[in-house]
């Protein structure tokens, strides 16, 4: 499974082995630097169609200009 998507640098993708997981099982989703979401949204498509239990997105550092609310 992977899912891709445009970077202002160029093109990111995102892989995972489909027989990784099985169905129903908890994942937690750990970022090192949230920009733009585009990681996030890729974890959310390959994970989705494998129907793993996304219990928590962790970013370790955010760009403190995304001004998101909290």
């Amino acid at each position: 499974m992977s899912a891709s998507w445009a970077l202002e640098y160029g093109k990111a993708e995102l892989n995972i082995q489909k027989d990784i997981l099985e169905p129903g099982q908890n994942v937690v989703v750990v970022h090192d630097f949230l920009a733009t979401e585009g990681t996030m949204e890729a974890a959310y498509k390959v994970l989705d169609p494998l129907q793993a239990e996304v219990v928590e997105y962790v970013n370790l550092k955010e760009l403190a200009s995304l001004k998101r609310p909290r």
